[in-house]
């Protein structure tokens, strides 16, 4: 079983900067506020904000993925976004039985 990992925020970036956080690789309801309260600095920086790790995820559920989300339409009117570098097949998985797929395929194709 992993050990739950806090996420580690970057230093605060300038406005023209990305951001950057590493998501916890078992990103559950137990990890959700943490997540929540990492990301939300970074949301008001208005920054585009890079998710690492996103390989390394074994599980994530409903709460953690609420959080993303909510943080990615925060952006939105900053004109700035999530950027995934990778998705775990767990964490494709939980976004695709949620009928998010297109979500996550957002924030990997932001990433070029």
């Amino acid at each position: 079983m992993a050990q739950r990992a806090r996420p580690q925020a970057a230093p605060p970036a300038a406005p023209d900067t990305i951001a950057t956080l590493a998501l916890p690789p078992v990103s559950d309801a137990g990890a959700a506020q943490s997540l929540k309260e990492s990301l939300l600095p970074l949301v008001q920086k208005g920054a585009p904000i890079r998710l690492m790790g996103g390989g390394e995820v074994e599980r994530i559920t409903t709460p953690c993925m609420q959080v993303l989300i909510a943080a990615d339409r925060a952006l939105a009117p900053q004109r700035a976004r999530l950027v995934l570098e990778a998705a775990s097949a767990p964490m494709r998985l939980a976004f695709g039985e949620m009928g998010l797929s297109d979500e996550l395929d957002r924030w990997m194709a932001a990433h070029g």
